[in-house]
């Protein structure tokens, strides 16, 4: 997990309380944080674009602005060592992004601490400017959402802040900015009425960290192909012949998202009017981005003005950041038996405001809660009584034994299979382990057998080679050999495994536990198998007769079915050369496969 540094000074004024280190710690471990302690960060400021690097001391100078991506040691003028900070330094917790900065996580701690509980709800101003969607971009990077901040006091601090929080949110929420990318920008330097659209490959504009001149303007592609941040996400563009831009109404580009801002809207020190725009592929994970950032930049400065911004799209519109409030409802009861104390339905309620939600008691067994706009991590109900244990403390849980114990044990059909691993390591093979899930092709057709009317299909598969569940695992050995194709001969291997049937059951289809061998090399015969078929079935101390079989899988002659109980269980035989040169495999393969639940 990344590593955040906080300022410590800044932390302690916005809780409004002087904590002090060790309690403080305390505090942060049982709201879920892994705290690794306090530090003094090296800083060094680039001056190309006002970025900040913050290292440890035992870390060497950057060689690269982590921001605009320019080189120091080409440009050592471009870097300037300012003032260490303090800090404390913790792990980032991935579901809550919102605390990943000053703001937001001064606004958990004094929740817990029952400094200020309940819904912080700040004020939304209505919209002045727009953003138009064109025709285009909705192939590429569909979305986007936005947000006028005014009135707000920018240093070095704050600038570091702002970018440190951007990088965080691009990775835990953004996926390395796949799912959702930031940009921030200079209110006063541009011109309303804003265009979202896509652009040629030649389309030129100058990035973040060069200098404005006509020499520095460059293409999307080449910026792609050789600017350090191009590079680094071009992937996120791949195969597409437009790239998406954002430009003000007289066409300066802001950005090109999700790669690189313009620098003609650089934030500096100067600046006190912000306008900030999150795109991505997935509405509500830019609107919760946005919420998050938009909401810590209103902690820092709470008198500052927020606008909201009208997206217009060719078939609708909308209007961003959005703070509606999501609600949803838990059991008193069932919150008390999760959490494995009796938690009354008053003292729940006051847990879930403290996690800085609103909460009303709804009848005796009912609390519903109002979530805030800016936490992406409740999902289920689940989620709620997680915060309400984190509120009561998991330090104040007493650890009881439960009323009632049993001594676990395998099930018999598991002691089988151990067995059965057992008897085939005994005999000389290597176990394997192959994926539950293959396709029809894979699975039938290349081993020459008929296609089982019993196979489980996958409704919405991830892709074409995982659309049905597997009825046998000769298809895994099969694969297994033609990837140790350049491996020493003989190999022998096998597995013991499920396969997964449409049967009658509670769930319209059952696993079952099937036993399978195979041996490739210049001994693998229809003999050598059934010598090792008839050793693993004795050594299980089970009895069979076999039944001639006519199947593609086999050379004629060469195949039989393996009968228990006067019930087909299982086949074995010499491989067909047509099978083998389908798998690019030169020497023979002989195989066999049981169904070990009959023999349970």
């Amino acid at each position: 997990m990344p590593v955040v540094g906080i300022d410590i000074s800044r932390l302690r004024k916005m809780m409004g309380a002087d904590i002090e280190n060790d309690r403080l710690i305390k505090i942060l471990t049982e709201m879920g944080c892994d705290v690794e302690g306090f530090a003094t960060l090296q800083r060094f400021l680039c001056l190309n674009c006002q970025g900040i690097t913050e290292l440890t001391s035992e870390e060497d100078r950057p060689a690269y602005c982590s921001v605009c991506g320019i080189d120091f040691r080409e440009m050592p003028g471009k870097m300037q060592e300012i003032d260490p900070i303090h800090v404390i330094r913790m792990e980032i917790l991935a579901v809550r992004p919102d605390i990943f900065d000053a703001g937001g996580l001064s606004r958990a701690v004094k929740g817990y601490l029952g400094i200020e509980t309940g819904l912080k709800k700040y004020k939304l101003h209505a919209h002045e400017e727009t953003i138009t969607v064109t025709g285009g971009i909705d192939k590429i990077r569909p979305f986007i959402v936005s947000a006028v901040i005014k009135n707000i006091t920018m240093d070095d601090d704050f600038i570091k802040t702002i970018m440190k929080l951007q990088e965080n949110l691009h990775w835990a929420l953004g996926r390395n900015r796949k799912h959702a990318s930031i940009g921030v920008y200079d209110y006063d330097r541009v011109k309303g009425g804003f265009t979202y659209t896509a652009k040629d490959p030649g389309f030129r504009f100058v990035p973040l960290g060069y200098e404005i001149n006509e020499e520095n303007r460059i293409s999307l592609k080449k910026i792609l192909e050789s600017h350090p941040k191009g590079v680094g996400y071009s992937f996120i563009l791949d195969g597409f012949d437009k790239y998406p831009v954002l430009m003000d109404s007289r066409d300066m580009v802001l950005s090109m998202p999700p790669i690189i801002n313009s620098e003609d809207t650089k934030v500096t020190k100067d600046t006190r009017n912000i306008i900030i725009d999150v795109t991505g592929p997935i509405e509500r994970v830019i609107n919760k981005t946005l919420n998050i950032i938009v909401t810590s930049i209103l902690e820092y400065f709470p008198e500052a003005e927020c606008r909201q911004v009208l997206v217009k799209y060719p078939d609708r519109e909308m209007v961003t950041p959005d703070f509606s409030i999501e609600s949803m409802d838990i059991g008193i009861s069932e919150t008390a038996s999760l959490i494995g104390v009796d938690i009354s339905g008053k003292d729940q309620a006051e847990f879930l405001r403290k996690m800085r939600h609103d909460s009303d008691i709804v009848d005796d067994n009912t609390i519903r809660c109002h979530i805030p706009p800016y936490r992406n991590d409740i999902i289920h109900p689940r989620d709620l009584m997680e915060d309400i244990a984190i509120a009561y403390g998991y330090h104040n849980i007493i650890p009881s034994l439960i009323e009632t114990m049993t001594v676990g044990q395998e099930r018999p059909l598991e002691r089988l299979c151990s067995r059965a691993r057992k008897v085939m390591a005994g005999l000389g093979f290597l176990e394997i382990s192959t994926l539950m899930l293959t396709n029809a092709e894979y699975h039938y057709e290349m081993l020459g057998l008929p296609y089982n009317s019993a196979t489980v299909e996958i409704d919405n598969p991830i892709s074409v080679e995982q659309t049905i569940l597997r009825t046998h695992l000769i298809s895994g050995l099969m694969e297994s050999f033609r990837h140790n194709i350049h491996n020493d001969l003989p190999q022998k291997l096998f597995e013991v495994n499920d396969v997964t049937l449409i049967k009658e059951s509670e769930t319209g289809a059952v696993d079952e536990k099937h036993a399978s061998a195979g041996i490739i090399g210049a001994r693998a015969t229809f003999s050598e198998i059934k010598a090792y078929l008839t050793a693993f079935m004795g050594e299980m101390n089970r009895e069979f007769a076999l039944e001639a079989l006519d199947t593609g899988l086999f050379i004629p002659g060469r195949g039989a079915s393996v009968v228990i109980n006067g019930i087909r269980a299982g086949m074995f035989g010499e491989v067909h050369p047509e099978v083998l040169e389908k798998y690019h495999l030169v020497h023979p393969v002989a195989l066999f496969e049981v169904q070990l639940a009959l023999q349970a």
